[in-house]
């Protein structure tokens, strides 16, 4: 009874992959990206120091915002290297998602000390 079960669990791990072999086979490379989209991992909006807007913005000041493109033609690796020169960025991970999006996934540097002046926070 053992063995027969060890079989047919083996039997169902390399039917798995091999259909995830042929079903995950192609990228999504046909079609136009829909969208880009900046999330932040660590943090909430209130300790966020980079903000998502100023990210989107800067990407596409340096000619590299993907929607509207051709996802062969977007090269995530110029985006991502571009996302790090940011200092506050401590890691950057640029993908295409299954519906035909581009997202940066964003990991921000804990700072050691927060200055705020109270002077300009008055006015």
């Amino acid at each position: 009874m053992k063995k027969i079960l060890v079989i047919i669990v083996l039997f169902l791990l390399v039917g798995y992959l091999l259909f995830s072999l042929f079903y995950f086979q192609e990228k999504p490379k046909e079609g136009i990206c829909k969208q880009f989209e900046v999330a932040v991992k660590n943090g909430t909006d209130e300790e966020q120091f980079a903000d998502t807007e100023d990210i989107k913005k800067y990407v596409k000041e340096k000619g590299l915002d993907p929607t509207g493109k051709q996802l062969k033609d977007i090269n995530t690796n110029a985006i991502e290297e571009a996302i790090l020169t940011n200092q506050l960025i401590k890691k950057a991970d640029v993908f295409v998602t299954n519906n035909g999006s581009i997202k940066a996934s964003i990991e921000e540097r804990k700072p050691l000390i927060r200055i705020i002046c109270q002077l300009l926070q008055d006015r």
